[in-house]
C-alpha cells in the first residue's frame, strides 16, 4: 500500500499555499534590506552553498533510512525518500516537530504504526542539536570569543551526549509523544508493553554505534 495519490496533492497544496503565505509576511516587511543584502552578496559562493546543502539533506535522508532499516522497518527505498521529502518541508516549524509528520505517513503508506517510527524522528533531533554545538564551537573558537562560552556549549554538548547515552530522558519524551500522537487511545486503559520503547532503545543504540 502506498501513500494515496488525492493526499499528496492535497498535501503539496497546503503546503505550497503556507509557503507562498510564509514567503510574503516574510520578504515584504523588509524588501528593502534583503535588496541591499542581495545587492552586497556573493554570488560566486551561491553554487558551493547550494551544493553543501544538497550534500546535507543527502546525508539527512540516508541517515532516516539507514534508521529504518536498522530497527527493521518495512519501509521501501522509494516510499522512504518521499516521506524524508514531504518531512523537509515541515522543517520550519518550533524544532522541527512537524517533521513528526513522518511517522504518521509511514503508518498511512504501509500500516507501521507511528510508535516504530516516531522514535527515529526524536534521535533525528539529538543528533542534529549534538552537531550543532559542535558547529558552534567551531564558530566561537574561530572568532576568539570569550572562553566561558566555549565551555558551556562543551557542557551542553556533554550533556546531549551523556542522554544519549542514559537513554532514559528520550524514552520518557517518545512515552509522552505517543500518547499524544494515538489520537485513537482509549481513557483508563490499562497499561500493557509499550513498543515504542524498545524502537527507542534500538534507535538510540543505533545512535551510539553510527
Amino acid at each position: 500500500m502506498a501513500i494515496p495519490r488525492s493526499f499528496k496533492r492535497k498535501l503539496l497544496f497546503c503546503i505550497g499555499l503556507g509557503g507562498v503565505v510564509f514567503l510574503i509576511l516574510a520578504l515584504v516587511p523588509e524588501r528593502h534590506e534583503l535588496m541591499a543584502a542581495a545587492r552586497n552578496f556573493h554570488w560566486r559562493y551561491l553554487p558551493l552553498a547550494l551544493a553543501l546543502a544538497l550534500i546535507n539533506y543527502l546525508i539527512r535522508a540516508v541517515r532516516w533510512h539507514w534508521y529504518l532499516r536498522y530497527l527493521s522497518i518495512p519501509l521501501p527505498l522509494k516510499e522512504s525518500l518521499s516521506i524524508f521529502l514531504i518531512g523537509l518541508m515541515m522543517s520550519v516549524t518550533p524544532g522541527k516537530a512537524g517533521e513528526l509528520f513522518k511517522a504518521y505517513l509511514a503508518k498511512l503508506a504501509r500500516g507501521i504504526p507511528m510508535s516504530r517510527t516516531a522514535p527515529v524522528v526524536v534521535v533525528e533531533r539529538l543528533t542534529d542539536l549534538t552537531g550543532t554545538l559542535i558547529l558552534a564551537t567551531i564558530g566561537l573558537a574561530a572568532v576568539h570569543a570569550r572562553g566561558w562560552m566555549i565551555l558551556l556549549l562543551w557542557l551542553m554538548l556533554a550533556g546531549d551526549c551523556s542522554s544519549l547515552h542514559a537513554n532514559h530522558g528520550c524514552l520518557s519524551c517518545c512515552r509522552w509523544l505517543e500518547e499524544a500522537l494515538v489520537l485513537n487511545r482509549v481513557p483508563h486503559r490499562q497499561p500493557h508493553p509499550n513498543p515504542s520503547l524498545e524502537s527507542s532503545r534500538e534507535a538510540i543504540s543505533a545512535c551510539r554505534n553510527c
